[in-house]
């Protein structure tokens, strides 16, 4: 199994470099974005089997480690330093399954790469916050920061944008009650009520 695993990430560091290179041929910076875009979600789930294999445990993801691993490659992607952006985790220390950990770190890598592309243009002191509880049989999710907000039209039920699209599929997936608000910056928080331990 570990080795399947060691493949799998192997196979997907592929996919996600071909990306790479692809963003840096192409002139239109919306199609190459979109494929950075691409490139960070393959990315996310390469963590996770790297986290297996060089775990004992192979069907369970350390949160914390992933976590962490996941936002120093979103901060290596975006150009991400301590001065620019303060990140601030609050992370149970969770062993969670692999079903559960793909939708749940490419929802984390979709809120923070939104934060990190929108919401400091206007603050030189960004500040981006994480916290993920387990409290009554459920997972607390809450991605917030302190930047300029969601715009006032925004109706998350209907917005057409790929990233939030994909946010409440995955949100459905995990059985989770999304709320999306602003307060002082951006807030998203995800009540989580399927999820498995590992």
């Amino acid at each position: 199994m570990k080795e399947i695993h060691h493949r799998v990430k192997n196979n997907l560091q592929v996919v996600s470099s071909l990306l790479d290179l692809q963003s840096h041929t192409m002139k239109d910076v919306q199609a190459s974005e979109a494929v950075k875009e691409g490139k960070n979600r393959v990315q996310s789930m390469a963590l996770i089997h790297q986290n297996l294999y060089s775990e004992e445990n192979i069907k369970g993801i350390k949160v914390k480690e992933y976590i962490g691993n996941l936002l120093q490659t979103l901060c290596d992607s975006y150009n991400i330093t301590n001065d620019k952006v303060k990140i601030n985790t609050n992370i149970d220390d969770l062993n969670l399954d692999v079903d559960t950990m793909i939708p749940l770190g490419l929802v984390l890598n979709e809120l923070v790469s939104n934060s990190f592309k929108y919401a400091f243009k206007e603050t030189q002191n960004g500040v981006l916050n994480i916290l993920l509880h387990e409290k009554e049989d459920k997972l607390f999710l809450q991605v917030s920061d302190n930047g300029s907000g969601f715009p006032a039209d925004v109706d998350v039920k209907s917005a057409k944008s790929f990233g939030l699209k994909m946010i409440r599929a995955f949100a459905q997936k995990l059985k989770a009650k999304l709320d999306i608000y602003n307060n002082e910056g951006a807030v998203v928080e995800m009540e989580i009520s399927k999820f498995k331990v590992a």
